[in-house]
């Protein structure tokens, strides 16, 4: 017991030698003890205000005419633009730049199709559809089937694309597609109207579609993509859409699912009767036999009064063609009806006149092409100029 008690003694004894050696005062444990409660407290408290301050700042987006939105909040993002909170959707076209919660997806966004977008914009102001081409290629697969503003504005590029470089069943796809983003929300039926097309309209025609002369390739090419988008026009739509689809079916020549062949009952008479014209007219299997006889049954009347523009210069062009084709007798009186085209319906259907006087500058560059030709090639370039019929003058020599 005597040693036991020694050796907590002398135990005792080394712990508070050691404590004296080491510590500091009691002084000073207290006041390091506050300064780091202190410390603690302050880097909590402005951690917490940084914080709030972050939260209350929100996120930020600068739009290309350099307004800054500040202090909102984000909803959602994708191809069609960035969605606030507040309903309010702005596309990417119009942002210049953002300051995001979700940065690397607004990045990935706005790299890929901003500029595009923007470019399309401004060369559709510009009446420049022509260089609009590489644009088109990184958007119209991913706008085409989609809604919206931009989709509304990259379908409408790539029906004046289209148009401008010859190519009309591309432009009809376009159109279709346009009819069916018109449907579904009344303010893209105002975009559409305030840029000059017709969609929407009681009839369904466009005056920037010539629905002949069409590369039976490209529809092949595009057939299915052409069904679709027939198909997804509103179960209600104008009888012109069906001639339009019609016109292609029957330069593709194939058979039609029931389905869809059953449609055919929507066309009126009259639009029956011109889309067998535009069939005869460029079929070049046609004898003079058929020629004459379709003759027979045509009068270059334009119809009733309430038919469309666009269905009155149609029917016209077809019976000029098939004058011009049908040999001397008629050929004189074809030119007229051609001429006539332009004369009366020029501004309502640039794109059927300007292939009417294409057709009577070809009908006259060998028989006075000193003459009447050149004032022909003369009044399709300087009325036209962007149609795909003054590019083919153009590049002839």
């Amino acid at each position: 017991m005597h040693g036991l008690t020694q050796s907590y003694e002398q135990g005792f004894s080394f712990k508070v030698d050691h404590l004296q050696r080491t510590s500091r005062p009691v002084s000073q444990l207290v006041c390091s003890s506050k300064l780091r409660a202190v410390t603690g407290f302050c880097l909590f408290y402005f951690g917490s205000v940084l914080l709030v301050w972050e939260c209350v700042q929100g996120d930020e987006i600068v739009l290309r005419n350099l307004e800054k939105l500040t202090e909102i909040n984000v909803a959602s993002m994708d191809e069609d633009g960035i969605r606030l909170s507040d309903g309010r959707l702005f596309s990417l076209d119009s942002i210049l730049s953002a300051n995001v919660a979700e940065q690397e997806g607004f990045d990935r966004l706005h790299t890929r199709f901003s500029e595009p977008l923007f470019r399309v914009k401004v060369r559709l102001r510009k009446q420049d559809f022509e260089n609009i081409g590489e644009q088109l290629r990184v958007l119209q697969p991913v706008y085409a089937s989609r809604s919206g503003r931009s989709a509304a504005l990259v379908n409408f590029a790539q029906l004046r694309f289209s148009v401008e470089n010859g190519d009309p069943i591309l432009a009809i796809y376009s159109y279709f597609q346009m009819q069916r983003l018109a449907d579904s929300d009344p303010m893209l039926l105002e975009f559409f109207q305030s840029i000059g097309d017709s969609v929407g309209s009681l009839e369904g025609y466009s005056k920037h579609i010539r629905p002949f002369e069409l590369n039976r390739k490209s529809i092949i090419e595009n057939w299915d993509s052409i069904v679709t988008a027939y198909l997804g026009l509103p179960v209600e739509h104008p009888s012109g859409l069906d001639f339009y689809f019609f016109a292609i079916a029957d330069a593709r020549g194939l058979e039609l699912r029931p389905n869809i062949a059953a449609n055919r009952i929507k066309l009126n008479s009259r639009e029956k009767s011109v889309l067998d014209h535009l069939k005869l007219a460029y079929d070049t299997a046609a004898s003079s036999d058929q020629w004459q006889q379709a003759l027979i049954r045509m009068t270059d009347d334009v119809g009733s009064s309430n038919e469309s523009v666009a269905l009155k210069a149609l029917n016209l062009f077809a019976i000029g063609k098939i004058k011009l084709k049908n040999g001397p007798s008629t050929e004189d009186d074809g030119l007229l009806t051609l001429l006539g085209i332009h004369a009366e319906y020029g501004p309502d259907a640039p794109m059927v006149a300007a292939a009417a006087l294409f057709e009577v500058f070809m009908a006259l560059k060998d028989r006075d092409p000193g003459r009447d030709a050149k004032n022909i090639k003369k009044e399709l370039l300087s009325r036209y100029p962007s149609s795909d019929f003054a590019k083919r003058l153009r590049m002839m020599k």
